[in-house]
Parts: structure tokens; sequence; C-alpha cells
């Protein structure tokens, strides 16, 4: 087949594919119009790309689809989609290593609700193991034998422990015939901000949804509804609002702080009368890596604002109260590592410290806190679900926020 003939026929097959997942749901409509067909010599089979300006481009190689069968490029085409209703774009891979173990924590998320490539597909167990190998195109990921129906997030945590222990290299194989087909193309490293870039995908569900009249697949309904009802909810912009509405109190002169318009003249201060406490939860289920994506953030705040900041570390009882500056958490041990009970470190904060509002950072595996004043809960990615709901049920859905990202 000459060049021009595999262009023009992996184009209409492209179209074809689109076609027929609209007539499927009108939820995939909605999605598939803001993905660009480009035809990439280069590309693996059928990939996604984020593009300069963040948006979200198909890619593909017009030779080997120009040779596939229509139900598996609509296949390769819907498990595109499913990675952007699953918010996978938004992830951020440490280092190489780690992207390798998000690609295939991503693939075998998606691929086990496409039966066509379900059909295809070789559990985690069975790559990382060494009794699969890698076979052009017509290999895919699927989930752990009897570990189905989870996310991402479960997977790569699966395929991290596994490697700690084992190492890679009986699917060394494997892995790098998947790194020729690779279809993860700046997944998490776009120029957009991560939190614009969330709410463009946000903001593509709640159309695709609305559109959809509730015409949408049943196996990612709930997923889509789940992320919607947090779409307001960024952890990090939950937690600058929620830090910064201190109360204003009364402004003084103070040769600590340069004056705008006269250089030998004290300037002013606003004194700010809130206080804030931070009580961590040091049961044991939160891993270091949260912790200090939780006080990178905080410190970050920190340095912006005069407000009076106590650190006050939990498990059964209050163990350590500190009054905080930024960095500090670097050089405080994390006492404690018992059972959880959060409700010791509210009432210290707000009897002992008369604290304006305090923020809890927790897994959630433990009662709801009663709390008199401001509250709001960073929840750990492997939160307690019936804790965040009990939470937002009590205090409302702006209290709770989830650590991603």
């Amino acid at each position: 087949m000459k060049l021009r003939d595999e262009f023009d026929e992996s184009k209409e097959l492209i179209e074809k594919a689109f076609i027929q997942l609209g007539k499927e749901s009108p939820f995939y409509s909605v999605i598939l119009l803001h993905m660009v067909p480009k035809p990439d010599p280069k590309a693996g089979t059928i990939g996604l790309r984020i593009s300069d300006l963040g948006r979200y481009e198909l890619i593909y190689n017009p030779k080997r689809v120009s040779r596939m069968e229509l139900s598996k490029i609509k296949s390769l085409v819907l498990h595109q989609i499913l990675h952007i209703v699953n918010l996978h774009v938004l992830i951020k891979p440490k280092n190489r290593e780690d992207k390798i173990m998000w690609d295939l924590a991503m693939d075998a998320a998606v691929n086990q609700f496409i039966p066509e490539l379900d059909s295809f597909s070789v559990s985690l167990d069975m790559i990382l193991s060494g009794q699969a190998v890698a076979d052009g195109e017509f290999w895919f990921v699927g989930p752990p034998r009897n570990m189905y129906n989870q996310p991402a997030e479960f997977y790569h945590d699966y395929i991290e422990e596994w490697v700690k222990e084992k190492g890679w290299e009986k699917s060394e194989e494997f892995v790098k015939g998947r790194e020729e087909l690779e279809d993860h193309q700046r997944f998490g490293d776009f120029p957009l901000s991560t939190e614009m870039m969330e709410a463009n995908v946000r903001s593509i569900l709640k159309e695709a949804v609305s559109k959809s009249r509730g015409n949408i697949p049943g196996f990612i309904s709930e997923k889509v509804r789940e992320i919607l009802s947090e779409a307001e909810i960024n952890w990090k912009v939950a937690l600058r609002r929620f830090v910064g509405s201190s109360v204003l109190g009364e402004r003084y002169r103070t040769r600590m702080k340069p004056n705008r318009r006269y250089d030998h003249e004290p300037g002013w201060r606003r004194e700010y009368m809130a206080k804030l406490a931070i009580i961590v939860d040091t049961s044991g289920s939160i891993i270091e890596e949260e912790f200090v994506k939780f006080f990178t953030e905080l410190d970050q705040m920190v340095r912006m604002m005069d407000t009076s900041i106590w650190l006050v570390e939990v498990d059964e009882m209050v163990q350590n109260v500190i009054k905080y500056s930024p960095g500090m958490w670097k050089d405080v041990p994390i006492v404690g590592r018992g059972g959880t009970d959060l409700q010791p470190g509210v009432d210290y904060a707000e009897s002992e410290l008369r604290v304006e509002g305090t923020v809890i950072f927790t897994d959630g595996y433990t009662e709801v806190p009663y709390a008199k004043r401001r509250i709001i809960f960073v929840l750990s990615r492997k939160h307690n679900e019936e804790f965040r709901e009990k939470a937002r049920e009590i205090y409302g859905p702006a209290s709770v926020a989830i650590l991603r990202g």
C-alpha cells in the first residue's frame, strides 16, 4: 500500500471509529469533540498526547492503523477516552522508572473494561514474574488475577511493591517491547498548571454528562459522578482558601517591614488575630511521601501570611504541640503511631489554643471529630471513603479535599 493510500485509509478508519463510538453513547461523542486526530508515522499504534496548548491529540500510525480491523481501532480510541475520564492525563511520574510503573498501571485500569483489549491482555502478575513476553501491538496489560475493578493508583502501588521486593529483571523484555509502542505522551507534563488542566478535564466531563442525558456507559458512570462531585475541591486550592481567610486585626508600624514610599520610615504591618491548628494523624497508615506533599504546600502559604499556626500531633491522644514555622516539620519527630482518635486534638486546639480554624491531615480511619469552629479535612489518597462521606455530610462538601498530585 502506498504512503498516500495509508494516510487516507487510516484517516477514514479513525473517522469511522469516532462515529461508531458516538452511536454507542453521546457521552463518548462529546469527549471525542475535544480530541484532534493527528497522523504520526513515529507513533506506536494509537495514543494520546497533550499538546503545547493543553489540547488532546489522538496520535496514530497511518501504516499500522490502515492494516487494522475497525473493531480494534475503535477499542484503542476508547482506551484513550478512558485515560481522560479517569484523570490519568494529570498523573505526574517522579522519574523514568515511576513512569513505566504508571504506564502499566493506567493501562491495567482501563483495558479490563474494553472486551476487545481485555481478550488480548496479560495480567500484571504474569508480566512482572516474566511469564509474558511482549509481541507487538496485540499484547495489552490487564489487572493482576483476582484484583479487578481497581483504579490506576492501586495497580501502581502493586507494581511498586513487587519491584521493591523482586526487581524488574524478569519483566524487562515485556517492558522494552511496550516502550516501542508508548502511547502516554506528556501525561502530567503540560504547559498549563495542574489546576487548570484538571479544571479542563472536569469541564469536558460535565459537558459530556449534560449532553448524554443519563446515557453514560455503566462501567464508568460511578467514576464520572465521583469526579464531578469533587469538581470544586482541589486540595491545594481548598487549603489556601482556608488558611488565607483569617480575621484582620489592627495595623501597626514596624521597622521589620520596609516602607514602600519612604525608605527611612518604618512600614505598616497588619496583625492577624486568627490562629490555626494543623492536626496531623500520626497513626501509622499515612506514607512519608504524603507528609512531604502536605507540608511543602503548607510551608509555601505560611511564608506569605502572618497567620499564627500550631502543629498538633495526635494518634489516640495529643502527643506533641509546637508553634509552627516553615520547614519545621522536617526536624520534628513523628511521635505516636498508635491508633487514631482525632477528637482530643480538636478539643485541645479549640479550648487551649483558642484557634479560629483547624486543618486535619488524616487517612480517615477513625470517627469524624466534632468541631465548634471552622474545619477542613485533607485526606490521604488511601483514605476511608465512609469518613469522607460523613465529614461532607456534617461540615459540607467544601470541608473535605483529597491529597492528589
